[in-house]
């Protein structure tokens, strides 16, 4: 992403905030340098980054145990990767005081309707890095573990989001789980909601 002097503007002089959507090291510190905040990915992206440009994190992944397969793998690389971008952003989460500098990591999306295994993993997730929000499908199941998860503390992007009725049911539970989490005197976790229009 070459130099964008209207991102630059709008970040810099508008209440506007954006975030890039990409795994690739290079658009990500493009983006940076253009005003980018926080960053979206999901494992198609990170998958694109891997095999368009494996030179990046090749040395990180040499170490991935060679006994696992299958999703417990695809977890571990996106474990590693999403950790390394969030040390990137870590400049912005900490001179914002926590309001932004967030790196979304992504449940494992064949299961948008499992509760239990959506819950169980966002735990994992959310503990990778401070700067974690973990994105979860705004399905039924989807509201139901971001609630939650807002109850414990875990901070949450909500995706597969098309219409303005599921926006407004994303904030009803944030707002119920953020009732939970100050009743029981846990730090509250934010949310952030997509509405997927298209791509830039």
């Amino acid at each position: 992403m070459p130099e964008n002097k209207y991102l630059k503007w709008l970040s810099g002089n508008t209440d506007t905030v954006w975030w890039h959507d990409s795994a690739d090291p290079d658009e990500i510190e493009a983006g940076i340098a253009n005003g980018a905040v926080g960053i979206t990915t999901n494992p198609l992206l990170i998958k694109h980054a891997l095999y368009n440009k494996k030179r990046p994190w090749a040395s990180m992944l040499s170490t991935v145990p060679k006994d696992i397969a299958g999703d417990e793998k695809a977890e571990e690389i996106i474990k590693r990767i999403s950790i390394s971008i969030a040390g990137m952003f870590e400049p912005i989460y900490k001179r914002t005081e926590g309001k932004q500098g967030y790196v979304c990591a992504q449940v494992n999306p064949k299961f948008p309707g499992d509760r239990e295994r959506m819950l169980a993993m966002a735990r994992r997730l959310s503990k990778w890095a401070p700067n974690i929000a973990v994105k979860l499908p705004a399905t039924a199941a989807g509201l139901d573990t971001l609630e939650e998860c807002v109850a414990e503390g875990i901070t949450i992007t909500a995706t597969v989001s098309f219409t303005v009725p599921q926006v407004i049911a994303i904030a009803e539970r944030y707002r119920k789980g953020l009732k939970r989490a100050k009743k029981a005197g846990i730090k509250q976790g934010k949310c952030f909601a997509v509405i997927m229009v298209g791509r830039i």
